[in-house]
């Protein structure tokens, strides 16, 4: 195992026009569980091919079946009642886990899709590497949330985000 930190990114396939973007700010690995759905297929393909030459990203796939009503996900109740869900649900832990299971080190840094790490992140994490070789140890970043930004706006509406 190695010590150098994994980013560790869990987004549903409309926020991958973001990557560009963290592979700027990120030059270290990167893993990436993408949530698709079967019709989303063909649009994941594409951005791998866009990304193949940065042998630095790991892509692992979670492929959501069409939902119909014999195959509604639901959750059982203790007292037995079901909770229906005809839209899905998002697996979040199942998405880190498979993140997780794509990388070989001993730390990793999850970041939220919508979050982008700043220039100097990952030279700041890798300044703890004495603290880090213990694997039990972690380090907890602090994030920041902007409001109100015309920029902010035009990133989540177009996907263009170089201004952040």
């Amino acid at each position: 195992m190695t010590l150098t930190p994994v980013l560790l990114i869990t987004p549903r396939i409309n926020r991958l026009n973001r990557l560009p973007y963290v592979l700027r700010r990120w030059k270290g690995a990167i893993s990436l569980a993408v949530y698709i759905t079967e019709e989303e297929l063909s649009s994941l393909e594409e951005i791998i091919l866009v990304h193949a030459h940065h042998s630095r990203i790991v892509f692992t796939a979670y492929i959501v079946k069409a939902i119909t009503p014999s195959n509604t996900p639901f959750y059982t109740l203790p007292n037995g009642n079901h909770l229906s869900y005809p839209n899905g649900f998002y697996p979040v832990n199942t998405m880190r886990d498979l993140a997780i299971e794509s990388i070989s080190t001993t730390h990793c840094f999850v970041v939220d899709a919508d979050m982008f790490p700043s220039d100097t992140i990952e030279s700041s994490i890798n300044q703890y590497r004495n603290v880090l070789s213990d694997h039990h140890n972690m380090i907890v970043v602090s994030s920041f949330e902007y409001r109100k930004r015309p920029s902010l706006a035009k990133c989540f509406s177009e996907g263009d985000c170089d201004e952040l």
